[in-house]
């Protein structure tokens, strides 16, 4: 069973937004991930930035202006 950690990229650095996702949603709205035994929580206004499978790591990072 594989789960990624997910961290959010920005200026100010890099920050875990959860350990252990067993499931990346992308929508207009932004990221939705998902959780053994959690609810599934709405990051708004993120976009993958990339996704690293041999890291287990998925790095989001804040919509621009310009949809990107």
């Amino acid at each position: 069973m594989c789960q990624m950690r997910v961290v959010m990229d920005s200026e100010a650095g890099r920050e875990t937004i959860l350990d252990a996702a067993t499931k990346l949603e992308v929508s207009a709205a932004g990221i939705t991930l998902h959780a053994f035994f959690d609810p599934p929580r709405l990051i708004a206004g993120a976009t993958v930035r990339e996704i690293d499978f041999l890291e287990g790591l998925a790095v989001l990072m804040p919509k621009t202006g310009d949809g990107r």
